[in-house]
């Protein structure tokens, strides 16, 4: 909370609210000091854009919950503190990082703005840094075996082998507002609908379907004949599994809507009609395509990259811990800053 404060008061300022002549005080405002050296507003700003727009590229929310906020300012400062870590223990041991090794890291990362990339290059300077301190401590990464690729295919081939589907969906949707009366007269219809859909030829059902959420259906894409439009594919396939979340944080459709795309499997599928608190809807696979396992021979070398890469933060975590003992990191009024928002999560 103290985090989310602080961060959420300074960077509406610095970013947008405050007037020019006052923006380098705000922005050069100490958050956290990591063995005498400075993290300000500013670094935790482009931390924080950095890590945006590598989530969400260019759409990102114009909006966050409060949640949202202190695990993104959490987040942000724990790759700075993470960085200036390394930078010291390397300025201690006089190592400096490879070329080659920092455009390694850097390489894959999509940023727009100038702030991320900078952030990028120094976080990749980081990795590259440690890689130096491992070679330092004489330490060599063993490599993953064969065996252990194929055991790691085979424990997670039906979860991250999985190509994600792609669809088309065409949706009718019967508004039934809160009268009683009106609620019977939309379910009867659609009713009425579903059996007249229900009762065509397999080969007749995606154009009885788009001539029905023509005339019937009372959302906007009763304009294309209830074909969905996430995306700007003009055929109007997008991915089966988005996120039911528009910009502002609210949801995109009721939960029983969204649901309902998701269950769908099959070209031709269509579900039963499903009731949400704002009417009644009916949801039909006009196609879908992906959905594959992809083969192991294909998976080999990005398994064998992700091993690599847990046994590599098994390590940084490892030597985290040993630096923190070393090291001292308090907040800008000197308080300890919690290590347990230093060390990276998914290995705590």
């Amino acid at each position: 909370m103290r985090l989310f404060i602080l961060f959420t008061t300074l960077f509406l300022a610095c970013a947008t609210g405050c007037a020019e002549e006052t923006k380098p005080q705000l922005c050069h405002a100490v958050i956290v000091l990591v063995n005498g050296k400075q993290i300000s507003q500013g670094d935790l700003n482009d931390a924080a854009a950095f890590l945006l727009e590598r989530r969400y590229g260019k759409n990102i929310p114009s909006r966050f919950t409060e949640d949202e906020m202190d695990k993104l300012s959490t987040a942000s400062l724990r790759e700075l503190i993470k960085a200036e870590l390394i930078e010291d223990e390397a300025k201690d041991l006089e190592l400096v990082a490879d070329d080659e090794r920092v455009q390694r890291y850097a390489q894959g990362e999509q940023l727009q703005s100038k702030e991320a990339k900078s952030v990028a290059r120094r976080l990749a300077k980081a990795e590259a840094l440690f890689d130096e301190i491992l070679n330092k401590q004489e330490i060599v990464m063993r490599k993953p075996s064969p065996a252990e690729i194929r055991e790691y295919y085979q424990k997670h081939k039906d979860t991250a082998f999985r190509e994600r589907c792609m669809v088309k969906v065409r949706s009718i949707y019967m508004d039934a507002g809160n009268d009683p009366e009106r609620v019977k007269v939309a379910e009867s219809k659609a009713k009425l609908v579903y059996e007249k859909i229900a009762e065509k030829n397999p080969e007749q059902k995606n154009e009885a379907f788009a001539a029905m959420a023509s005339e019937f259906s009372d959302d906007a894409f009763a304009r294309q004949g209830g074909q969905i439009r996430l995306s700007d594919d003009p055929e109007g396939w997008f991915v089966q599994d988005f996120p039911n979340k528009r910009p502002d944080g609210q949801p995109l459709f009721p939960d029983e809507m969204y649901r309902g795309i998701q269950t769908l499997a099959k070209k031709g599928a269509m579900t039963a009609i499903l009731r949400s608190q704002h009417g009644f809807h009916i949801l039909y696979m006009e196609d879908i395509k992906g959905g594959r396992t992809v083969p192991f021979d294909q998976a080999y070398k990005l398994i064998e990259y992700q091993l690599e890469k847990l046994s590599r933060n098994e390590r940084l975590l490892q030597w985290l811990q040993d630096k923190l003992q070393r090291s001292r990191v308090t907040w800008h009024d000197g308080d300890p800053y919690p290590k347990e928002n230093i060390l990276p999560r998914e290995e705590k």
